[in-house]
């Protein structure tokens, strides 16, 4: 019980106009939450390997394997990125209030990453509910990745409130077509609940795939369009945790997180675990922080 209680009191801090570190591994021994990162590399499968995603000249290279990253090289890696829903009751988070506030390109790649946060209005009490999203571009089956988090903006917070976010739109081949402003996380190829629908081939002769990256009009970095006029939020001061906080988005090799599950399953299973450390299904994937 007291492990219990301590979890539920950790948040994923979030500084305001600054940026937070994620690891992202194929498995949590391949981090620095494990064998105090004993078995960690420059890669989330604990190797350096600097040649990774190098090809003979002449030559496409060949889909990662190892990691399984879903990408050719890091210039094709799709890009990923964090929402943040101003709900502290997990079974109240919508697609609607699920906002993308950070997208990092060319992502996942290396283990250690930073995300930048705009100006984010303070945290209910209770806090907020974040997710980490990432939907591959080929190599494998079409699939979406996404982790659930308990989060806390904290620093000298903005005095503007977040707009419900609406769903992108493909624009890679006319950016006036991009949707402007807020924005919700990606669902595609779900049973149910999917926000967007691509047929046909993107610019470089692949099949479309919507992602977090130019594509949907997603600018890498903080998402600064996403507020509300000045004034709709009051602004404070809010300190961090005793020390700063690593969150780690294990990405499991074979299997998308919500692979082929409804967006209603979603939302049900960070409903089922309302601890601090979420578990969001299959093979015991986890999101996981700590101080």
């Amino acid at each position: 019980m007291e492990r219990l209680e301590e979890t539920i009191r950790r948040r994923m801090m979030l500084p305001a106009n600054g940026a937070f570190t994620v690891e992202l591994a194929v498995n949590r021994a391949f981090t620095t939450l494990s064998f105090n990162g004993k078995y960690t590399g420059t890669f989330g499968d604990g190797k350096d390997d600097p040649g990774l995603g190098d090809a003979p000249p002449g030559q496409d290279p060949p889909c990662i394997t190892e990691p399984n990253i879903h990408a050719q090289n890091q210039s094709m890696a799709a890009g990923s990125a964090f929402a943040i829903s101003y709900q502290s009751d997990l079974s109240k988070v919508t697609p609607e209030n699920l906002v993308v506030f950070s997208v990092l390109h060319n992502s996942p790649w290396e283990r250690v990453v930073s995300y930048s946060v705009p100006n984010l209005p303070a945290c209910p009490p209770g806090g907020c509910i974040c997710a980490w999203g990432w939907v591959p571009n080929g190599c494998g089956e079409p699939n979406m990745y996404m982790l659930p988090y308990r989060c806390k903006v904290v620093g000298k917070t903005g005095n503007a409130a977040v707009y419900p976010g609406i769903p992108a739109t493909w624009c890679e081949d006319n950016p006036s077509n991009c949707t402007k402003g807020p924005r919700q996380m990606i669902y595609w190829n779900q049973l149910e609940g999917n926000n967007i629908q691509v047929s046909g081939l993107d610019l470089s002769g692949h099949p479309r795939s919507p992602a977090y990256n130019d594509k949907l009009g997603f600018a890498n970095g903080a998402q600064t369009d996403i507020f509300m006029k000045p004034g709709t939020a009051t602004p404070t001061t809010v300190k961090p945790g005793p020390s700063p906080l690593v969150v780690v988005a294990l990405v499991y090799e074979g299997l998308g997180i919500l692979m082929a599950w409804t967006i209603k399953q979603f939302f049900w299973v960070p409903h089922r675990f309302r601890y601090g450390i979420l578990v969001a299904g299959g093979w015991g994937n986890v999101g996981d922080i700590r101080e």
